[in-house]
This record gives structure tokens, C-alpha cells and sequence, in this order.
């Protein structure tokens, strides 16, 4: 790896997609993670880090991210009533509809809906490429979802992403030992 990588702005960008760049051990020491590390994990998420000493790449593509219409992974807590969805889109969509669509993992059956932006609440905004997106919590209406790995499709105007949906428990039995 070139030593003209800025440790700084990589572990930014990292961390920015979710990769932590440092962590406290055991002793209470800190310790940062190499870049050629931060790079290589980086790579394995498909992000595109094919020369780390140049990071435009990898900065288009952190911006791209930060207005994607969904997350990745979407979780719901298992006792909240509704799930609830952050969605992004650029302020001439916030009147409009999403469809949703979830498949529940093993065979469970799916589930259709709709949401208006609109009835929604507006929890921020980010821009990219010149344009500010408004950031949006949307409530799903939902029937029940048992806890599992499931698939989430969100549909505004010609976009169309997918999301793993993790229904999970806010809390577990400790063990009795």
C-alpha cells in the first residue's frame, strides 16, 4: 500500500459505510487498524478501493450511499407494533408513494403496502451530487413478522431496493448459570 494514503480521511470514509478503523482492547489500549486492512474489508463490502492512495473512488461512492433510497439491513424490534423505515429521496418526492413488499424467510408468506411520504415524518436531510435529499421515517403497516431474516423491497418511482429485514427481540434470556 502507498504511504500516501491519509489514514485520517480512509478510516472517515470507513467508517461512514459502517467499518470501524480503530477499537479499544481489553487493556483499555487503542489501537487503529491498518489501511491496507480498513482497504481490505472495504473491498470485500464491494466498495471501490482498487488504489487506497486515491480515495475520489471510494468518496463518490460514500456520497452515492448516504442517499440510498434504503439501508442495506432494516431492523424491526419484535415488540414495536409497526416497523418503521428511514428512506431518502430528493425533495421534489417527499408527496409521493412507496410500495413495499416482504418476503418472510422458510416459505412464511409475504406481505403488500403502501406509504405516503407525505404522512411520514421528516428526520433530516443530506445532499449529494448537488441535490438535497430529505430523510424520512416511514411507518410500514405490517402484519405480524416472526423474529428471522427476512427480504424488504421498497419501490419509489423507477427505483427499486432491497434490504434485509432482521425481526429481533430487544432482549434475550440470560442465561441462569
Amino acid at each position: 500500500m502507498s504511504t500516501a494514503v491519509d489514514p485520517d480521511e480512509l478510516g472517515a470514509l470507513a467508517g461512514a459505510l459502517g467499518v470501524e478503523g480503530a477499537y479499544w482492547d481489553t487493556a483499555g489500549h487503542h489501537h487503529r487498524a491498518a489501511p491496507d486492512a480498513v482497504a481490505a474489508v472495504l473491498a470485500a463490502m464491494g466498495a471501490p478501493v482498487d488504489d487506497p492512495s486515491d480515495l475520489g473512488d471510494l468518496r463518490r461512492h460514500v456520497e452515492a450511499e448516504s442517499t440510498r433510497l434504503i439501508a442495506p439491513v432494516v431492523v424491526w424490534w419484535a415488540e414495536d407494533a409497526h416497523a418503521e423505515l428511514e428512506v431518502c429521496v430528493p425533495l421534489d418526492g417527499v408527496d409521493d408513494v412507496l410500495a413495499f413488499h416482504v418476503e418472510v424467510e422458510r416459505g412464511g408468506g409475504e406481505a403488500d403496502g403502501r406509504a405516503e411520504l407525505a404522512r411520514s415524518t421528516e428526520v433530516g436531510h443530506r445532499r449529494a451530487g448537488g441535490v438535497t435529499h430529505s430523510v424520512r421515517r416511514v411507518v410500514l403497516d405490517l402484519p405480524a413478522v416472526p423474529v428471522g431474516y427476512h427480504r424488504l423491497s421498497v419501490q419509489w418511482r423507477d427505483q427499486r431496493h432491497e434490504a434485509t429485514l432482521v425481526v429481533a427481540p430487544r432482549q434475550v434470556a440470560q442465561p441462569a448459570w
